[in-house]
């Protein structure tokens, strides 16, 4: 999932359970699916 900080910056999350884990090094969806 993509989320937005309350500063504007995006970032990318996996849920897991109940909990949503940051994705590090990467800022869309889109980044993540071109570095696959």
């Amino acid at each position: 999932m993509q989320f937005e900080l309350s500063n504007g910056q995006r970032r990318v999350g996996l849920i897991d359970g109940d909990q949503v884990r940051e994705v590090q090094g990467v800022e869309s969806v889109r980044e993540l699916a071109l570095a696959a």
